[in-house]
């Protein structure tokens, strides 16, 4: 309408836009059809822990060649903005992320958390983050949740920290497990509201073999409900489980971690540590409190790196303590959120093998390029 354009024209983050407008035309007209279409779950609704199909997800697998790539999509923040700026803004997101698919060629995606901008759009929360997983094409994926994802509308002195968001952090994970070629899980009950807590195993392509290649650890670091800490009955959780797999398989079974917002190691990692490669553009937001997470992670010999979001003009690697873990953050994916100025939208990339077992990780900018290769 006249008066949307008015407001899209008058906004001053939108003038970066201007240049994508014409190209993002017929997506805005789908992605307006699609929000307005998608009933909105009532707060009592209890979706069953499966996918749409009724059917549990195929395992994931190695290639024949014993190859597997992660695509990691941070901080998309869909749903800005919704009577004005945020569908055209929306729009060049989800034209982002199916580029970068394209590019990619992934094996699964970790959506990294702050899928969604959650004060803005509240009752329509699980209809906004189906179109996020829809952009993904027939790619499988696994989610955790960010400081925004529920958040509540800011209204009496709620922030992003508060409850109240008629979609809150239970329902929405609840819902994402049912998405199609999702392979996300419920956190254990004794952990909520932190539910994205979990772990996904890969296989090998050998339908027969009894033990994973890799373990892909999702943990969940608060916000929307909860205040931005990973507490440590989490860690305890982390400890005693990755203690029973070792158990369970006979091995350390390598793994990586998930998780939205950084440890407050990654705050001088690019002072302290070895190898870095990439760029540091802000200040790194750490959850509140250092709760030793890192401490565990060094103390857990199958973690080769941990992967966050969060800050949207970071995308560093840096070794890490005595193990020299990888400490990794995402490349900012979407166009919602704050962007800093010729800081390309992108994802990171994590390549792994096995026979023998080595990993690495790249940038994928939306322009199709490549950037900041390292080894893990």
């Amino acid at each position: 309408t006249s008066s949307t354009l008015l407001a899209w024209q008058g906004c001053k983050r939108c003038v970066d836009m201007m240049a994508s407008f014409s190209v993002v035309v017929v997506a805005l007209a789908t992605l307006t059809v699609s929000v307005s279409s998608v009933p909105v779950r009532s707060r009592g609704s209890s979706p069953m822990n499966l996918p749409v199909d009724g059917a549990s997800p195929e395992k994931l697998r190695f290639s024949a060649d014993g190859k597997f790539r992660i695509v990691q999509v941070a901080d998309v923040h869909f749903g800005e903005g919704p009577e004005s700026w945020g569908p055209i803004q929306d729009a060049i997101s989800i034209k982002y992320i199916k580029e970068l698919m394209g590019y990619a060629g992934a094996d699964l995606v970790v959506l990294s958390g702050d899928q969604l901008t959650a004060k803005d759009i509240d009752k329509n929360a699980t209809a906004y983050w189906d179109i996020v997983v829809d952009a993904l094409g027939a790619t499988p994926h696994t989610a955790i949740l960010g400081n925004h994802d529920a958040e509540p509308p800011h209204a009496n002195g709620h922030n992003q920290s508060s409850p109240g968001a008629h979609t809150n952090r239970v329902q929405l994970m609840a819902h994402d497990v049912t998405t199609r070629l999702s392979h996300s899980q419920l956190g254990p009950a004794h952990l909520n509201p932190a539910v994205s807590v979990y772990i996904v195993d890969v296989w090998n392509a050998d339908p027969g073999e009894l033990t994973p290649e890799l373990q892909l650890v999702h943990l969940d670091s608060g916000g929307g409900g909860m205040i931005e800490e990973l507490f440590p009955p989490q860690i305890t959780w982390l400890n005693r489980t990755l203690e029973k797999r070792r158990q369970q398989f006979g091995r350390a079974i390598p793994s990586l971690v998930f998780v939205h917002i950084p440890m407050w190691e990654f705050k001088d990692a690019m002072k302290h540590g070895s190898e870095c490669v990439g760029e540091q553009d802000e200040k790194v937001a750490p959850t509140l409190h250092n709760t030793g997470l890192f401490a565990a992670i060094e103390a857990n010999p199958e973690i080769v790196g941990v992967f966050v979001g969060h800050n949207h003009c970071n995308d560093f690697c840096c070794k890490i303590g005595r193990r020299a873990v990888d400490l990794c953050f995402g490349r900012h994916s979407g166009r919602g959120g704050y962007n800093c100025d010729g800081y390309e939208n992108g994802a990171r990339v994590i390549d792994v093998e096995i026979n023998p077992w080595k990993a690495s990780t790249h940038i994928r900018l939306t322009n199709g390029s490549i950037t900041h290769e390292a080894g893990l």
